[in-house]
């Protein structure tokens, strides 16, 4: 499973130029998560997101951890977060149907919330109805094709929480091309909503992207979009 991270690392994160930097710092975490007495603490162990997000949650809630992860400029968040990333975006094998399995046998939802829950996951349903109602077109170029246009979360579905899954400020609607290049990290957008496209982002125009595009957002959506500038668009610093 290391291996595997870190080449999934090489592969989807070419910024990252020491590559074994985080796969180690996983095991660091798993030896913390020994150490405080936490069953499951194996993180290469898990295979399912919302396990991992659940157990990073509980990792942070150590006063010390969450001091020590803050000297080190937010390593251990950072490693977990791409950690997770990587289970979600299916390198060993967790696939959508997997993620709703996974909402389906949770208890502690009621069946409205996993219908909503799963519907948001695959950006149909009332959720996307409400980004539709709020956006009328695609947030960055106003087409209103609307049929044509996907209902994207600006901080990743694996990453948020059930809250944050189903918050209209969460997402933004795009065209097919935007959504892909803005989900992978190759554009995002800064505080004033202007566009950010990553220097590796060399062929952006025949993307359809152009470096006048622009987003008018609430300053409700500001949160998600500083969690997408610093951990899924590709200029981030290395840390």
């Amino acid at each position: 499973m290391i291996k595997q991270f870190e080449n999934w690392i090489i592969q989807e994160h070419q910024r990252i130029t020491n590559t074994a930097r985080y796969p180690n710092t996983i095991k660091t975490i798993s030896n913390h998560l020994a150490k405080k007495g936490v069953p499951n603490h194996n993180i290469y162990s898990i295979v399912c997101p919302k396990i991992a997000r659940e157990l990073r949650d509980v990792y942070l809630r150590y006063h010390d951890i969450f001091e020590l992860n803050k000297r080190g400029n937010h390593m251990y968040s950072r490693a977990f977060d791409l950690y997770i990333e990587f289970l979600d975006k299916n390198n060993v094998g967790f696939s959508i149907e997997q993620d709703i399995d996974t909402v389906l046998s949770d208890e502690m939802l009621t069946n409205t919330q996993k219908s909503t829950l799963i519907t948001s996951r695959v950006g149909q349903g009332k959720y996307r109805d409400q980004l539709v109602e709020y956006w009328h077109g695609c947030s960055v170029t106003g087409c209103k094709q609307i049929p044509l246009l996907v209902a994207s979360h600006i901080k990743p579905w694996a990453m948020s929480n059930d809250e944050e899954r189903l918050d209209l400020y969460n997402g933004f609607l795009l065209l097919p091309n935007i959504d892909t290049a803005f989900d992978k990290g190759r554009i995002s957008f800064d505080s004033s909503g202007s566009i950010l496209i990553s220097s590796d982002f060399r062929e952006f125009e025949l993307f359809g992207v152009t470096p006048k595009m622009k987003i008018v957002m609430s300053d409700k959506h500001q949160p998600y979009l500083d969690y997408h500038r610093n951990n899924v668009y590709e200029n981030y610093n290395d840390r």
